[in-house]
């Protein structure tokens, strides 16, 4: 009884490190010198999860593989190496594969999550995440330093509300799973409907002024999916409720205020990139060149780094694929595209079919981030993802998995959605 209670205990551990992870990223990347505290509390939360896995191997004496797929991708990183040395490029790199990919163990135990405990690490996650919220939106209104900026038209410095962070992806991709997490769950989580929509507001206005529209699209994404598409939730709410007024009278206010310019700017800036988009008049803010120099490097490597790469990104690409490509090679791309294909399939089979949607919707995400920017390589990334998966494991069970408690509390959640709109 000991043993379960202090492996249980772990999981909770590494589920409230994975809660208060917003706060330490504020501190900022590692510079070279003293404390690394980001890569320490990775490095932790990796170890302590590993551990929990090889007891539940050596115990259970049974496995979904994860641990197979992991190994291979870690034996291509040692394959890099022949090409290129063990230097801090290939640390960092290779660390960061440890850190992120290790949150997936989490799947292995599932079935021991209950759902109170998942409510408590959401409103961690949500007070850890209303700092740098704070933060963005005293940016945008000139009461904090920028900590990220940009060029804007003409070559002109201009700085972009980023929440404290060094890029506004950093900000908005918690945001977004902050969002996703409210959806999958229903209403059991933020019983109260205008409390749920105001958050999701506020997270949607957040992204605006941030700037950053790959996240702006998987926000709409979201938001038709769930509310126009799987349900007609919004709708309902926005006839019934008396927050629409206010909502409104607020934003006319914003509109009329002296801070209306920047956000009319933002709205301009949007408008012109999916416009040109749209057209085929765009670059992606330069990405496509990028992608060009990418493969003009690629195209002067032998076949034998093209099979497994170097270990280690040589630039940013951009783009999760080509970046896979660059560090493992076109064997590395193979292996993490199955495995990301058999987590797919281990999670459908295990969920209801609104779980299903909610998956695809997890998987659309990180299909559109991977293409402008490299989700798999930010730790912080994998373990909002590999959080959301097991949320909706616990939260959309197929009936089958579930047990009378969850049926109950799943029931129960349906019954007050169903009341709600009444």
């Amino acid at each position: 009884m000991k043993k379960k209670s202090l492996l249980s205990k772990t999981l909770v551990l590494c589920l409230i490190l994975i809660a208060f992870r917003p706060l330490i990223d504020l501190s900022g990347s590692y510079e070279g010198s003293g404390i690394n505290l980001g890569g320490m509390y990775g490095i932790f939360f990796s170890i302590l999860l590993i551990l929990k896995v090889l007891l539940r191997l050596y115990f259970k004496k049974n496995t979904y593989l994860f641990e197979v797929f992991f190994v291979v991708i870690m034996i291509i990183y040692l394959l890099g190496i022949l090409h290129s040395t063990v230097n801090s490029s290939f640390i960092v790199s290779s660390s960061r594969f440890i850190v992120g990919f290790s949150a997936i163990f989490l799947l292995y135990f599932y079935q021991e999550v209950k759902l109170e405990t998942l409510k408590k690490i959401f409103v961690v996650l949500l007070l850890t995440s209303s700092v740098p919220i704070v933060i963005a939106w005293l940016q945008y209104l000139g009461m904090y330093p920028y900590t990220y900026f940009d060029y804007a038209e003409g070559n002109i410095i201009v700085g972009r509300a980023s929440g404290g962070y060094l890029q506004p992806n950093s900000l908005t991709r918690i945001l977004l799973f902050v969002v996703l997490l409210i959806y999958i769950s229903g209403n059991n989580l933020v019983a109260k409907i205008p409390l749920k929509y105001s958050i999701i507001f506020l997270c949607f206005m957040t992204i605006v002024i941030s700037g950053h529209r790959t996240s702006l699209v998987i926000f709409v994404v979201f938001f038709i999916s769930y509310e126009f598409i799987f349900s007609r939730n919004m709708v309902k709410f926005l006839f019934k409720s008396y927050i629409l007024i206010p909502t409104i009278i607020i934003f006319l206010l914003i509109i009329m205020s002296d801070q209306a310019s920047p956000l009319i700017n933002y709205v301009n800036v949007y408008y012109a990139t999916f416009a040109d988009l749209l057209s085929g008049n765009s670059n992606l803010r330069g990405r496509e060149d990028i992608w060009g120099h990418v493969m003009v490097y690629l195209q002067s490597n032998d076949l034998s780094k093209w099979l497994v790469g170097i270990g280690y990104p040589p630039f940013e690409a951009h783009n999760d694929f080509l970046r896979v490509i660059l560090v493992n090679g076109l064997i590395g791309l193979i292996i993490q595209s199955l495995f990301f294909i058999y987590i797919y399939i281990f999670v459908r089979k295990r969920v209801s079919s609104i779980g299903k949607k909610s998956l695809n919707m997890i998987y659309i995400y990180l299909f559109i981030f991977s293409m402008t920017l490299q989700p798999t390589e930010y730790p912080y990334f994998m373990w909002l993802f590999s959080l959301s998966l097991l949320w909706v494991l616990v939260y959309q069970p197929a009936l089958r998995q579930s047990s009378s408690i969850e049926y109950s509390a799943l029931k129960r959640d349906s019954i007050q959605r169903k009341e709600a709109f009444k």
